[in-house]
C-alpha cells in the first residue's frame, strides 16, 4: 500500500462503534456510502436489496468486471471493553465484519488513481450472518442483469498465522442450516410413565445426534443441539412441551440435502405430539474451483504471499457460496493471528493491520486478471 493506512483504521474504529444487526444495518451502509463517495465511484447502486450498496470504479479494461464483496452485519453479542467500544449493548462486530468493510475502501484510492484493469464493483452485501444476504442480492433486478466475470471475498481467521492465506480447491467452507422444533405432547405427575412427554422425543433425538457425528464417512457432517427448552424448574411434573434449535452442517451439498431430510424426517415419526418445523438460516457450500485456484495460488506466491492450502473445509459458513454457485470466483482465509479470541467471541477485535494485507490481496488480484487480458 502506497498510502497511508490511518483512514481506513479509523473508518474501522468508526463502524466498531456503530453496528448493526443483520438486514438493519442503514447506518452503517451511509458511513460506507459518505467514507466513498470522496473517491468519486462512477456509479453507486441504492436500494436493490435492503442495506446492500454496490459501487462501481470504471477501468479501461471496460468489457471486463470483477466484484469484491463483504458484509455490512454485526452480532447479538456484548463485547468486552476496548477503546473504540461498540456504543449500542448487547451488538458488536466480533466477526471482523469492520475489517472486512474497511479493506474493501481501502482500494478506492488504488481504483481511483489507476485506470488500466478491468472495472471493478465493490459491494457491501446485508445480513451475512443469517445466510439471506447473498441470496437477496443476487436475486435482486441489479444484479440479475449484471455481467461478472470474477467475484472474490475473504474472511479473517484467529489462529491462523497473521496475514498467511488458506484456501481449498472444492468446498472451502460448509453448508449449514438452523431448525427450529416445537413439540407439544401432555403433562403429567413425575410419579407416573408419561409417554406423551417430549422428553421420549429428546432421547431418541439425542441418540440421532451422536450417531450422525461419530458416523465414518469421506464427507464431513455434525449436528448441534444449540438450545433445549423442556419443562419449568419443579420435581412433579413430566414436561408437556419443548422447544429446541439444532444446527446441520456438512461439506458436501448432496451430504447436506441428505442430512435435512434426515431429520425432517426424524420427527415426522412421533405422530402422537404435535410437532411444528421451522428452517432458518440456510447456507450452501462454498466452494473454489479447482482450475482459478490452481491459476491463481502460484502467481499468489510469486508475488510473496504464504498461501496455505488446506485440507479440510472450514466447519463455519459462508453465504458467498451462492456467488460462487453462479459466477468464477474465490474465496480466501486471512489469517489474523494465533493468539486471537475465536471469532464470536466477547474478547475479538479485528487486528488493524490486516487492512493492508487484504489490500495488497485484492490489489494483486486486480492486476493479475488486467495482465491476463493484456496477454
Amino acid at each position: 500500500m502506497n498510502y497511508s493506512l490511518r483512514p481506513f483504521v479509523e473508518l474501522r474504529h468508526l463502524l466498531h462503534q456503530n453496528p448493526e444487526l443483520s438486514s438493519q444495518e442503514v447506518q452503517t451502509a451511509k458511513i460506507i456510502t459518505d467514507f466513498l463517495t470522496s473517491y468519486e465511484p462512477d456509479e453507486v447502486y441504492h436500494q436493490f436489496s435492503k442495506t446492500s450498496v454496490l459501487f462501481k470504479f470504471n477501468g479501461q479494461i471496460n468489457h471486463r468486471n470483477i466484484l469484491f464483496r463483504c458484509e455490512l452485519d454485526a452480532l447479538p453479542i456484548q463485547e468486552q471493553e476496548k477503546k473504540y467500544q461498540s456504543n449500542k449493548s448487547g451488538i458488536s462486530h466480533m466477526c471482523g465484519h469492520d475489517g472486512h468493510m474497511s479493506i474493501l475502501c481501502s482500494l478506492a484510492p488504488f481504483l481511483k488513481k489507476n485506470k488500466e484493469r478491468p472495472n471493478v464493483y465493490l459491494l457491501f452485501q446485508h445480513a451475512e450472518e443469517t445466510g439471506q444476504g447473498a441470496k437477496e442480492v443476487i436475486n435482486s433486478s441489479l444484479f440479475q442483469n449484471l455481467s461478472l466475470d470474477y467475484v472474490f471475498a475473504l474472511h479473517n481467521y484467529p489462529s491462523r498465522e497473521l496475514s498467511h492465506l488458506f484456501i481449498k480447491e472444492k468446498t472451502m467452507a460448509c453448508a449449514s442450516t438452523g431448525l427450529k422444533v416445537k413439540i407439544q405432547g401432555e403433562s403429567s405427575h413425575a410419579g407416573e410413565i408419561n409417554f406423551k412427554s417430549p422428553i421420549k422425543v429428546i432421547e431418541k433425538l439425542l441418540s440421532l445426534i451422536k450417531k450422525t457425528n461419530e458416523q465414518d464417512s469421506s464427507f464431513f457432517q455434525m449436528v448441534t443441539l444449540t438450545h433445549l427448552s423442556l419443562g419449568e424448574e419443579n420435581f412433579g411434573i413430566n414436561p408437556g412441551q419443548a422447544h429446541l434449535c439444532l444446527t446441520l452442517r456438512a461439506d458436501e451439498q448432496s451430504a447436506f440435502e441428505n442430512l435435512k431430510q434426515t431429520y425432517s424426517s426424524f420427527f415426522e415419526h412421533f405422530i402422537q405430539f404435535e410437532i411444528t418445523k421451522e428452517w432458518v438460516e440456510e447456507f450452501p457450500v462454498t466452494a473454489n474451483p479447482i482450475n482459478l485456484s490452481q491459476k491463481i495460488i502460484p502467481l499468489l506466491q510469486q508475488r510473496g504471499f504464504i498461501v496455505h492450502q488446506v485440507d479440510k473445509a472450514f466447519p463455519w459458513s459462508e453465504d458467498f457460496g451462492h456467488f460462487l454457485n453462479k459466477w468464477p470466483g474465490l474465496f480466501f482465509v486471512l489469517g489474523s493471528g494465533v493468539e486471537r479470541k475465536p471469532l464470536h467471541d466477547s474478547g475479538y477485535d479485528f487486528p488493524d493491520e490486516l487492512i493492508e494485507h487484504g489490500n495488497k490481496l485484492f490489489i494483486s488480484l486486480i492486476n493479475l486478471l488486467s495482465n491476463e487480458e493484456n496477454n
